[in-house]
Formats: structure tokens, sequence, C-alpha cells
């Protein structure tokens, strides 16, 4: 009984609050939620969970300072690491924290950890929020492709880190994601400096979608990479050429099975 008396106290005190936000849209949230509330929960974890999430829309993209956001200007992979970034406007900020509880609490709260995620990465400005939130999303979710998707997109823009970017769109592709996913990859891990990484990623998608859209820009960027090497293009050529009798082997064999 006392249990339920202490549960049923929180949820009110939120529901008053977000009821207070929402007759003043121009306050700010004052009241900080510490990580152990995960542990008091008594039995009611999804729903304090959902309460939350319900206070937190309500100052969805707020953030302590009052600065300019960070933006990568950049319009290509060459641009984009090579963009000079300031701080974020935030570190870790309210909303962060707010959806840290949140998912303690509500750990299979799916949708949150994307929406968030994208939120806190380009709303609120809070990059380092939003790395972790992606992080603590692909370990609940590790086959959710979308989320690894979007975390790809913030560790390129974000962290100019093409290597995670490329690993991650590697996993989104293996689970379910779009077959160009790996292209994309590898190029990033080019970038990255991973030879071998980005060699095999490229060939296992000209193996595995030939005769499909962006196969042919895959070989472009083999030939490139083997360039990058220190070959000749005409050397360049003659590795992807072999390889491609190879890959046309394979598939004459498959058909005759």
């Amino acid at each position: 009984m006392k249990s339920l008396l202490l549960a049923a106290i929180f949820i009110i005190a939120i529901i008053l609050t977000t009821r207070f936000q929402q007759a003043n849209p121009g306050i700010k949230p004052k009241l900080y939620p510490v990580k152990e509330m995960g542990k008091f929960h008594f039995g009611f974890s999804n729903l304090m969970g959902d309460l939350l999430w319900l206070r937190v829309i309500q100052n969805i993209d707020y953030c302590e300072s009052d600065g300019s956001k960070a933006v990568n200007k950049g319009t290509n992979i060459d641009s984009i690491l090579g963009a000079e970034l300031v701080p974020s406007r935030c570190n870790k900020g309210w909303v962060f924290q707010m959806v840290d509880v949140i998912t303690d609490l509500a750990p299979r709260f799916k949708r949150v950890y994307r929406v968030s995620s994208e939120l806190l990465s380009v709303a609120v400005d809070d990059r380092e929020g939003a790395r972790l939130i992606f992080e603590k999303g692909l370990k609940e979710f590790p086959n959710y492709w979308e989320l690894a998707y979007s975390a790809s997109y913030h560790y390129l823009f974000e962290y100019q880190n093409p290597q995670r970017a490329a690993e991650l769109l590697v996993q989104a592709a293996d689970v379910g994601g779009p077959f160009w996913f790996r292209q994309m990859a590898g190029t990033l891990f080019t970038k990255a400096g991973q030879f071998v990484i980005a060699e095999t990623t490229l060939k296992s998608y000209i193996l595995n979608y030939y005769g499909e859209r962006g196969v042919g820009q895959a070989k472009i960027r083999l030939k490139e990479l083997y360039m990058n090497q220190g070959l000749s293009e005409k050397m360049a050529k003659a590795k992807l050429e072999k390889f491609l009798d190879e890959v046309n082997e394979s598939l004459s064999q498959q058909e005759k099975q």
C-alpha cells in the first residue's frame, strides 16, 4: 500500500508539472532527474517512463545555453570531414538527462531512442548526449537499422568519425537497410584509412548486388582504392577486372547449380 501511495504521489506530481508547462509554454525546466529514479519505480517503471516522456516533449528542444548551434556545413564527404567544428551548444543537458532516465525505466521504449537522439543531435545541439542515447539504443535494439543509420549520420557530421559511421552503415545494411549502404560504408572506410575493410565491403557489395543500381559506382570506388594504395591506373584497372572475372565465374557456377 505504501509503495502504491508513493507511486501515485510521483505520478500526480509529473502530471501537474506537465499541465503547468502547457499553460506556461515560456517557462524553462527547473527540475533535473537523477539516475536513482530508475531504482524507485515501485513496479510502475513503464508508466513512469511514459509520463516523463510526456514531460520532455513540452521542452524537447530546450538547451541551457542560448548560444548558436554548431553546424557542419559540408556538402560532400571531404568537406564534411574537413570542416572546422565548434563545441556543441549543449553538453548532456536537461533533455539528455531526462531521456537517459526514461530509457532506464523503460528500456524497450523503442521509438524514444531514435526520436530523442535525432532531436538531441539537430534541434538541441547536444552532441555527446545524442551519441550516448544512440549507443544505448543500439545495445538494446541492434537490429533497428533506422537507428543505426541515424547514428551513422551523427558520427559523420558531428564527430567527423568515418570509421564508426561506416561500421554503423554496415550494421544497418546487415539487418534490413538498403543495399547501397555498403557502398557508402566502403567510401567511409577508405577515408578512415581502413584499406582491407574498405576493399572487403566494396567487393561484397559488387558480388551480392551485381547488376543492381550503384554497382558501377562501387567499381569506380574500388579502382580508386587500389590507386590510393600506390598502384598505377593500369594496374588498378587490371586488378579490378580480375576480381570482376571471378565474380562472373562465381555467378555462372551458381546458375549451373
